[in-house]
């Protein structure tokens, strides 16, 4: 406890500190994990002082991170009611991240709109410093009034500057792909939350997108006419398919990753080979050009156009 005072009283010169100081204090969690002192780690992520300079002076998701040191299984040690709690402001912290990114002095009213519902010690204390701080003005919520730390949700992700046409997740869960009606797609790291990747080339809104099997690529739809293929550990464009006269209203990835369908306004539906690009087949849909046939259509469709390639 007494290393822990020292520390806090660092942090109340925090912006005279030499940057040895301020890297030691922002590193601390790591520190008191390797070392063994469970109390001295739970008290420091139960501080207000130490949220609070984490979160002006690095990034939202380093101390999100912090916090694992005390919940993941380790050497050390902690009780069921401060694991609890770190639970608490863990997930708070994570649920804030897409606003603290644009405005970290939003933390205040993040905190308390998100756990004033919580009655444990180590709540009531930070919340207690929390109101206490003003260094900026601020709007303090006086009920919870956001989504608290233990719903369903677990983070919210923002970039596009228009609406979301249609979100695909690569097979091992590590990222998700948005298509938006902003002409572009965005990458994500969802472990972190952040963005990777933002995908331009389209000239109109996107219209859908699918992932192939081993979830290094994606397919691209759009009301431009034309489909785009991305590698999505570079985040480049590899080819673009142009055939259709009209939008592209959705698209599809065979599950061995080889035949790419897409549907249009124009009434067909395409069958292109994904690695060349090359056209194979044209369906004739007799206006039946909406998102279902994909859907409704395949099996019999590709069937004879498999025969047909044959």
């Amino acid at each position: 406890m007494v290393l822990y005072f020292a520390v806090l009283n660092l942090m109340n010169e925090f912006k005279n500190l030499s940057l040895e100081d301020t890297e030691y204090i922002l590193n601390l969690p790591y520190h008191l994990e390797r070392a063994g002192m469970a109390d001295d780690l739970c008290t420091l992520l139960s501080e207000f002082e130490f949220v609070k300079h984490k979160i002006f002076a690095s990034k939202v998701q380093e101390l999100i991170e912090d916090y694992n040191f005390a919940l993941q299984p380790s050497e050390i040690s902690i009780s069921e009611g401060k694991n609890y709690s770190l639970k608490l402001i863990q997930r708070t912290i994570q649920l804030s991240a897409n606003i603290l990114q644009i405005d970290k002095t939003q933390l205040f009213g993040q905190l308390l709109g998100r756990l004033l519902s919580f009655d444990t010690l180590e709540i009531r204390e930070i919340l207690k410093q929390t109101k206490q701080c003003n260094i900026t003005p601020w709007l303090c919520p006086l009920t919870a009034s956001l989504i608290p730390p233990m719903a369903t949700l677990l983070r919210t992700l923002q970039g596009h500057t228009k609406a979301i046409t249609d979100v695909v997740v690569t097979p091992n869960n590590q990222k998700l792909v948005s298509a938006s009606a902003d002409c572009t797609l965005k990458i994500w790291d969802l472990q972190q939350g952040i963005e990777l990747y933002t995908l331009k080339g389209h000239t109109d809104g996107i219209s859908g997108v699918a992932i192939t099997s081993d979830g290094k690529y994606c397919v691209s739809s759009s009301w431009d006419g034309t489909i785009r293929i991305w590698d999505l550990e570079l985040g480049a464009a590899l080819r673009t398919l142009e055939n259709h006269t009209k939008g592209i209203t959705a698209v599809a990835i065979t599950p061995d990753g080889q035949i790419v369908v897409s549907a249009s306004q124009d009434y067909t539906r395409k069958v292109w080979d994904f690695k060349s690009g090359q056209l194979l087949a044209i369906a004739i849909l007799n206006r039946l050009w909406q998102n279902s046939i994909l859907r409704k259509f395949w099996k019999i469709k590709y069937l004879t156009i498999s025969k047909k390639l044959k």
